[in-house]
């Protein structure tokens, strides 16, 4: 913020730039209103509030199962929003003509979650042990962090809605087969729903130079992104040397990790402008199949 003060560096918007050029030859940049970062005034510090509750049974041999609830609430929160916004009902003219866009970050976002861990844990017989878990979970907020601005900078309608991380299902495997033998196999299986994203008009009613305003009606995060789908494998092996570091014997380790191994593409980024003709397609992924080596020298 100290940086971004319209003095030790100056930062423009322009709206509706000429094309090829911005704006004519010859023009004073510094005759451009500059933006500015600013803290509201009386902000307070943000913070979460986590509780739990446990029940935990044996089931058979050495397996237990757990079930668990998780709470989270978060506290002033931190937004931006554009205090110097154009006003309604024409979007013209900023209050402060001399400013351009005046970041103000504000503490007053909320959230609240939920959850439910359904978890298996211990030995199945001597070949596998591991555990296995599906969560089920909530979580509701009206900011997606402190970059986020609302679609109108003068009202929060519609902000408030799933969060930037409100992943409903997740199922997740972790153990080994055959532990302590040379065809031994590490095992990590994880299957998630889709993450939400939000839809946007692709068009700056409010004259913001931000392209978030979304159609009547419609709130933030919406829209559902893909799951996710991944089955990673280990296998490692240790040898005893001869030699010896004191009490101990040098041992020479080799591993193969081999990640993805179905080679399943799961993406995790999407556009949400429906002006656009990739409209609701995926414009990230998770990595594909990879292999790692590995050795290491145990003394």
């Amino acid at each position: 913020m100290s940086r971004y003060n319209g003095v030790t560096i100056r930062s423009v918007t322009l709206l509706d730039p000429g094309y090829p050029n911005a704006y004519p030859a010859g023009t004073d940049l510094s005759s451009f209103p500059t933006n500015i970062v600013r803290l509201e005034p009386g902000g307070r510090v943000p913070y979460n509030l986590n509780y739990s509750l446990t029940v935990e049974r044996q089931v058979a041999g050495l397996l237990t199962m757990a079930v668990t609830y998780r709470g989270t609430r978060g506290f002033a929160l931190l937004r931006s929003r554009n205090v110097n916004a154009p006003l309604a009902p024409s979007y013209g003219a900023r209050p402060n003509p001399a400013l351009g866009i005046v970041r103000q970050i504000e503490s007053g976002g909320t959230q609240l979650g939920n959850a439910v861990d359904l978890t298996l844990n211990g030995k199945a017989g001597t070949w596998f042990s591991g555990m296995a878990q599906y969560s089920f979970s909530h979580t509701n907020s009206d900011t997606g962090g402190v970059t986020w601005f609302p679609a109108n900078q003068y009202s929060n309608t519609g902000e408030y809605g799933r969060s930037d991380q409100d992943q409903r299902h997740r199922f997740n495997v972790l153990g080994i087969f055959n532990e302590g033998h040379w065809a031994n196999l590490g095992v990590a299986l994880k299957l998630y729903s889709g993450l939400p994203y939000t839809e946007t008009l692709g068009v700056d009613l409010y004259n913001t130079g931000m392209l978030n305003t979304r159609p009547a009606g419609v709130s933030r995060n919406m829209l559902q992104g893909s799951r996710t789908a991944s089955l990673d494998l280990r296998w490692s092996k240790e040898k005893k040397l001869g030699m010896k570091n004191g009490d101990q014997k040098l041992a020479l380790g080799f591993s193969i990790d081999a990640f993805n191994v179905t080679n399943t593409a799961s993406f995790n980024a999407y556009i949400g402008n429906v002006m656009s003709a990739l409209f609701a397609q995926p414009t990230a992924a998770m990595p594909a199949r990879r292999f790692q080596f590995g050795t290491r020298l145990k003394f």
